[in-house]
């Protein structure tokens, strides 16, 4: 799949939404009517690959319109390759260095419990806050924030939202969608739904996971294997690669293996890296 589909149909979004409290009546002059809502959208693992960053190769034709009415920014960085710890510096205000956290797991109030998320001071000051999707990150552990929203956090209960009809439409006879810690749902032309547990025993990075699941799931289906068979497999495969620092590939001996007697354990204590 090229990178302009990749970007279209494989990314996790979350929107931030932030309006002024109260209710006013039709031409009732208020201060608060004139404050203006806020909507903060929420990418994962999207690079400046758009059309107002120059790519030539994308077409962002909504997103390029909006960026020309605002201000883009140029020189923005991540301030950590690890989901938790860099939402954590957009939200909190505060590198990953200063708050000391760099994996999935531990939740940032544990090291800076007083601070003030951005959504917060928002409501502190006036403001409804709300969430749907991943905004802070939850699972491996993590949880929400309460104290940044003004009603519950929403989000999906499970990856059930994929209709047959659907793949009908898209001309594909399945969809495998990667859930983190829940493993993978299967979905397919003829309404089968296959859920596949995570098999990882420990999680220290899981930097290639994703692109590791692709290259098995391709593999072994390129040499016969139905996309069931070929699911587990790549799920098999993530759940070897996480087990290890950086940038890890899968070895045909070691998936041999964890299909034979299951993943397993390092042994070791996790380190700080997510």
């Amino acid at each position: 799949m090229n990178l302009a589909k990749r970007l279209a149909l494989g990314l996790t979004g979350a929107i931030l939404m932030v309006t002024p409290q109260g209710v006013v009546e039709a031409g009732e002059p208020s201060a608060r009517s004139a404050r203006p809502n806020v909507l903060l959208i929420c990418v994962d693992d999207l690079k400046p690959l758009l059309g107002c960053y120059g790519a030539p190769i994308i077409r962002s034709p909504q997103i390029d319109r909006l960026a020309a009415r605002g201000v883009v920014f140029d020189r923005a960085y991540c301030n950590q390759a690890v989901c938790s710890p860099s939402r954590n510096a957009l939200l909190v205000g505060l590198r990953p260095s200063t708050i000391g956290i760099y994996d999935l797991a531990t939740n940032f109030r544990r090291a800076v419990p007083k601070a003030v998320t951005l959504p917060e001071h928002f409501r502190r000051h006036g403001y409804r806050t709300e969430a749907i999707g991943k905004v802070f990150h939850v699972g491996h552990g993590n949880h929400e924030d309460q104290a940044s929203w003004s009603v519950p956090h929403w989000g999906p209960k499970g990856a059930t939202y994929v209709l047959p009809a659907n793949l009908e439409r898209l001309k594909v006879q399945s969809v495998l969608i990667t859930r983190g810690e829940k493993g993978m749902s299967l979905f397919q032309r003829d309404g089968e739904v296959t859920h596949i547990p995570t098999m990882a025993k420990e999680v220290y990075d899981v930097t290639g996971a994703g692109d590791t699941a692709i290259a098995v799931l391709t593999l072994a289906m390129a040499v016969g294997a139905s996309p069931k068979e070929a699911a587990i497999l790549s799920n098999y495969a993530a759940g070897i690669v996480v087990q290890e620092l950086g940038t890890a590939t899968v070895k045909s001996w070691e998936l041999e293996d964890a299909v034979r007697n299951g993943i397993r354990s390092k042994g070791r204590a996790p380190m700080s890296r997510g």
